[in-house]
C-alpha cells in the first residue's frame, strides 16, 4: 500500500528529529570520570630557586589586572563549621599560605581556590564537567615550564603526593548557586595570565570577591601573605588546613591542555 503524503512527511520529520537528538547526545560532554591516582614518588619542586626561569626575569614579569565580572547577588561566606548553604550547587574555597618570611616583601607561599560539586548532578567548572562529590583546584603560576597562567588540579596533585606541601593553610568557603557558578566560569575564561603585580593572590582574591560579599584583600603589593592576613581577620568563618581535592588530571590554560610534566 502506498504511503500517504502526510505520513511520509511525518516519518521524515521524526527521522530528522531523531538524527538531531542523537547527534546532540553523541557530542555532549559526559560527566568527567575522576582520575586514577597511581602510586609514585614525587619530588618536591623548589619554587624559590628558579631552575627553569631566570629569577630576576620572573620577578620583573609585567601584565595587566584580572578583570572579573561581578555576581548580581553575592552570598556571604559560610561559617567555619557549616556545610553548603541551601540551594548551593557548588562551594568555592579560597586558600592562602606562606612560610612566614619576616622580610618586608614576602614572596613566599601560594594562593589558590578549589571548587567542589555539592549537587546531585554534573556541573561545569572551567570548561570541564565534574561529577557530584568531586572537586578541582585552580591557581595561576609563572614558574612552571609548560605554561604561564591558569592551572587546574596542580595544588591537589602536590597535596596528594607530598605530605604537608602547603603547611599552615588558611581558607574560607562560600556556597555558589547556579548564577554564582556561571559568573565564576565566565571569569575563568579571562584568567589565563600571571605577572608580579597580578599574581596568584590577585587571582584568588579577585575570583572570590566576584561572588562573595565578605571582601578579601591581597594586600599591597598583592601577595599570599597579604591574602592570608585578610582571611584570618574573619574569625568564625576561618578554616585551617582544610582538605584540598585531587580528583582530576592536572591541566592548564583555557583549553584545559593535559600536563605532560604532571601526568
Amino acid at each position: 500500500m502506498k504511503k500517504q503524503p502526510h505520513i511520509r512527511i511525518l516519518a521524515a520529520a521524526l527521522t530528522l528529529a531523531f538524527c538531531i537528538l542523537g547527534s546532540s547526545s553523541a557530542l555532549a560532554a559526559p560527566a568527567a570520570t575522576p582520575t586514577t591516582r597511581p602510586e609514585k614518588e614525587v619530588v618536591e619542586p623548589n619554587d624559590t630557586t628558579q631552575t627553569s626561569l631566570d629569577y630576576l626575569e620572573f620577578l620583573l614579569r609585567a601584565g595587566g589586572p584580572f578583570r572579573f565580572q561581578e555576581a548580581a547577588i553575592k552570598r556571604p561566606a559560610d561559617d567555619a563549621d557549616a556545610g553548603p548553604a541551601e540551594g548551593a550547587v557548588a562551594t568555592l574555597t579560597i586558600y592562602s599560605q606562606t612560610t612566614n618570611n619576616t622580610e618586608p616583601i614576602d614572596i613566599s607561599g601560594h594562593s589558590f581556590v578549589a571548587v567542589r560539586n555539592v549537587s546531585d548532578h554534573a556541573i561545569e567548572v572551567g570548561g570541564q564537567e565534574i561529577a557530584p562529590g568531586t572537586g578541582v583546584t585552580i591557581g595561576t603560576r609563572a614558574n612552571r615550564p609548560e605554561h604561564e597562567g591558569i592551572w587546574y588540579n596542580l595544588e591537589g596533585y602536590y597535596c596528594y603526593y607530598i605530605s604537608a606541601f602547603y603547611p599552615n593553610l588558611y581558607s574560607m568557603q562560600v556556597s555558589l548557586d547556579e548564577e554564582g557558578l556561571a559568573v565564576l566560569n565566565q571569569n575563568l575564561t579571562t584568567a589565563d595570565h600571571w605577572s608580579t603585580a597580578f599574581n596568584c593572590a590577585s587571582f584568588a582574591a579577585g575570583l572570590w570577591n566576584s561572588v562573595c560579599s565578605d571582601h578579601l584583600s591581597a594586600g599591597t603589593p598583592h601577595s599570599p601573605k597579604g591574602l592570608k592576613a585578610s582571611i584570618r581577620s574573619y574569625g568564625g568563618k576561618l578554616r585551617y588546613n582544610e582538605s584540598v581535592p585531587y580528583d582530576y588530571i592536572v591541566s592548564y590554560g583555557t583549553a584545559r591542555t593535559p600536563s605532560a610534566d604532571y601526568s
